[in-house]
């Protein structure tokens, strides 16, 4: 059985993912190494573009180094490709993947996700949640890339927690370095 990670938000809904450990095993065991390092809790939601992701996000530079880690991007693997409800992690979209940003996508719009970013995992519950935040009220936040739209939700949406089922998943230890 693959490992579920449990998002718990501020307002006590669960968002619940499977985990695909066999897909990315290095990155995986990244993201793991930093729930269990509390990374994600108090974290906002940072960034939601409607129909295409929603993602935590924290200011690198405000946060200690363990934000900087990257690893090797593991997104060279045709077994399981981005679609609606899919689980990422963030990286340069060509070598690198951060294991202390993962994202959802929010629709079958995001096949140009394929091969560039680790895809991690499949939410399997808390699909109302995800909803909820994607249609809650937006407000534009400035962004220097040209035609990127990036919006965050006007009231606060807090990861409270993020726990770890590990089933039958053995962590190995991860390769990662600064960026």
């Amino acid at each position: 059985m693959n490992p579920v990670m449990t998002i718990v938000m501020r307002n006590h809904q669960e968002i619940k993912i499977e985990l695909f450990y066999e897909n990315a095993p290095n990155s995986i065991s990244g993201l793991m190494e930093a729930i269990e390092n509390h990374a994600f809790d108090m974290m906002p939601i940072e960034r939601v573009v409607p129909d295409f992701v929603l993602q935590p996000w924290c200011d690198e530079n405000t946060k200690s180094e363990f934000y900087q880690y990257v690893c090797d991007g593991e997104f060279h693997n045709e077994k399981h490709t981005f679609g609606a409800y899919c689980v990422g992690l963030a990286g340069d979209g060509e070598k690198i993947s951060v294991p202390s940003c993962f994202f959802i996508t929010l629709s079958d719009h995001v096949t140009h996700l394929n091969q560039k970013f680790a895809m991690i995992g499949k939410v399997i519950s808390g699909f109302e949640e995800i909803r909820r935040i994607e249609h809650s009220q937006l407000i534009d936040v400035p962004c220097e890339e040209e035609n990127v739209i990036i919006k965050r939700p006007k009231d606060d949406e807090i990861i409270e927690t993020i726990r770890i089922e590990y089933h039958d998943c053995q962590p190995q230890p991860v390769e990662k370095y600064l960026a």
